[in-house]
């Protein structure tokens, strides 16, 4: 009677051994899920197209020496910011209009900045950098260009979601390679940037 039950015991186990491999191989071998990055912050689905114009008030010089002549300064640009409530970061590319005084003008076709700062509450406090990698000029019919012309800019203003109102003030290196002498220009102006989240 007792083997009889031991064997009644050990053909129920060998049943159940049987029963769950017949499952794991119906199931497949475990595979181990991959990471996945839906939700982070900086995922494109989870940024906002950006359209911005900023115009300036200017004054430049080619040299120390130099009287500083006034003119006016125009940015058109487009970029890229995550949508996060207290971080401001933004790449933006552009074109730059500028004129250096009545018969002095120049045109930059690509601007390219990157931007970074922070939000409290509605107040926006940033700073940019950004680089020119051409730009022709001419001044009473002088032709020049220039190439790599670096512009560092400080921003402070408004925010409300995706619309933003700043002050800023820039100074730039308009490095000229061909044409006149280099020059210095410094500005200060009015930015309006609005957005379009990417759902």
């Amino acid at each position: 009677m007792r083997l009889r039950s031991i064997g009644i015991s050990a053909a129920f186990l060998a049943s159940a051994s049987h029963a769950g491999a017949r499952d794991k191989d119906q199931k497949g071998p475990d595979v181990e899920p991959e990471p996945s990055f839906d939700g982070a912050p900086l995922e494109v689905t989870r940024q906002t197209q950006e359209y911005g114009i900023a115009v300036s008030s200017i004054r430049s010089r080619n040299a120390s020496t130099d009287p500083w002549s006034d003119g006016l300064d125009v940015m058109l640009t487009s970029g890229l910011s995550p949508r996060v409530p207290w971080l401001r970061v933004s790449g933006f590319r552009g074109v730059v209009f500028r004129a250096f005084d009545s018969k002095s003008y120049s045109f930059t076709p690509y601007y390219q900045g990157l931007e970074g700062g922070l939000g409290v509450g509605v107040i926006e406090l940033a700073a940019s950098i950004g680089l020119s990698p051409l730009s022709i000029d001419v001044a009473h019919t002088r032709w020049s260009v220039g190439f790599l012309q670096p512009r560092t800019s400080a921003l402070v203003g408004l925010r409300f979601r995706n619309f933003h109102l700043r002050g800023v003030i820039y100074s730039e290196y308009y490095w000229r390679w061909f044409g006149r002498d280099s020059a210095l220009v410094q500005g200060v102006g009015i930015q309006l940037i609005v957005g379009s989240p990417n759902h």
